[in-house]
């Protein structure tokens, strides 16, 4: 009806890109910044297709462009902080990361206090409140034990199924606060900072990740030795934990893989395969036994979404995990489980540019796609590093 409709043209990229058809995707954006150079949305959103196939100078240049013509473009400015921290540029790409507050993007309400932001002040009690999801929550507390080092006292309000693993895996000057909508009174803290603002302040390089590498949660030991009896009742072989579902909506799927693709490159007679999986279906389940003949143990004691703390353990039974990218490599990461990602070629900022290993976790290592949807060498060398 309008074939000169930049915002049609631009919104059917977005489209395009999260459906994997790279090729229509940028064709669509490039001709709807030709049809109206001024588009800063249009730009942005190329700028968003580069980033997703790693053409990361291009995306920078996009960004700017886009920033360039709407200097108040939050997108725009977050995004471009989300490609600074991609290529380890820390200070600049967590700086811009506080746009995140002036973006449509559902990471929770900001808090409303008469306390003012935390800065950096010692010996002072924070509140620090959580936002987005739960790996994100996991990855960030990475910095807590800093924090309370120069704190007086630490309040962490966090997803109630987190603090069960929490209240077990940190002590000293620091308490947990169950659901992320629970009032805390202000006379209860002196300064308050939500959770993803923290690296702003003690990850400025490379280096300053190694302070907080390291396993730092700890699993209900009993609750461990429990599961191991049942996983290893009629059989010696290794344990491995998968998980293959990283999201459903829009690029997210990007992320996931097949579950009989997964499983039939893991499949042999020395290991056996134990479902990680949040809200996995007995239907796939199913499919799998009945079209592929490979056997999935799932334990129906742990709820792997609702029961953190149970999924926690079901981990460290475990001799490996394999999984994509979601919540299960966060908290494998944070209890210094082996565990083997498989990272989209549309990954976020948090895993790097080509590293092989992470720089948030040290179990954690990294198996990258070369090619969008294409799982090939990322299993490849997993089932190397599993070997």
């Amino acid at each position: 009806l309008d074939s000169n409709n930049p915002g049609a043209f631009t919104n059917l990229g977005v489209v395009l890109k999260d459906l994997g058809n790279l090729e229509e995707a940028e064709a669509s954006c490039k001709i709807a910044v030709e049809l109206k150079p001024d588009f800063s949305q249009g730009h942005n959103n190329l700028a968003e297709f580069y980033m997703c196939v790693s053409k990361l100078e291009d995306a920078e240049t996009s960004y700017k462009k886009a920033i360039s013509l709407n200097p108040d473009f939050a997108e725009a400015h977050n995004n471009l902080g989300m490609l600074y921290l991609r290529q380890q540029d820390f200070r600049r790409g967590f700086e811009l990361n506080e746009w995140r507050w002036k973006t449509k993007q559902e990471i929770g309400e900001r808090l409303i206090s008469s306390k003012p932001d935390w800065s950096g002040e010692q010996g002072k009690t924070v509140f620090i409140w959580s936002e987005q999801g739960v790996g994100d929550v996991l990855m960030f507390a990475t910095i807590l034990k800093e924090l309370q080092e120069i704190s007086a006292a630490v309040i962490l309000r966090c997803d109630q199924r987190l603090v069960p693993l929490f209240e077990r895996s940190f002590s000293g000057n620091i308490s947990f606060i169950s659901g992320n909508d629970t009032i805390v009174p202000e006379t209860s803290y002196d300064y308050h900072i939500p959770i993803g603002s923290l690296p702003k302040f003690f990850r400025h390089d490379l280096a300053s990740f190694e302070k907080g590498s390291k396993a730092f949660l700890k699993a209900d030991l009993n609750k461990v030795k429990h599961i191991k009896e049942i996983l290893h009742q009629d059989s010696e072989q290794s344990i491995c934990g998968i998980s293959w579902r990283g999201g459903k909506k829009g690029a997210a799927r990007l992320r996931s893989i097949e579950l009989p693709l997964l499983a039939s490159a893991l499949d042999d007679n020395k290991q056996t395969l134990v479902s990680l999986q949040y809200n996995a279906t007995k239907q796939e389940l199913d499919d799998l036994r009945n079209h592929h003949g490979i056997d999935i143990i799932t334990l129906p004691e742990i709820d792997n979404f609702n029961d953190l703390d149970g999924l926690a353990a079901l981990i460290c039974a475990c001799d490996n995990i394999v999984s994509v990218d979601n919540t299960t490599v966060h908290l494998a990461g944070a209890l210094g489980a082996d565990t083997h990602a498989l990272i989209p070629l549309a990954h976020g900022w948090r895993w790097g540019r080509d590293s092989e290993t992470s720089y948030w976790y040290d179990s954690v290592s990294l198996h990258r796609q070369h090619a969008i949807a294409d799982w090939s060498q990322p299993l490849k060398t997993a089932q190397l590093k599993l070997r």
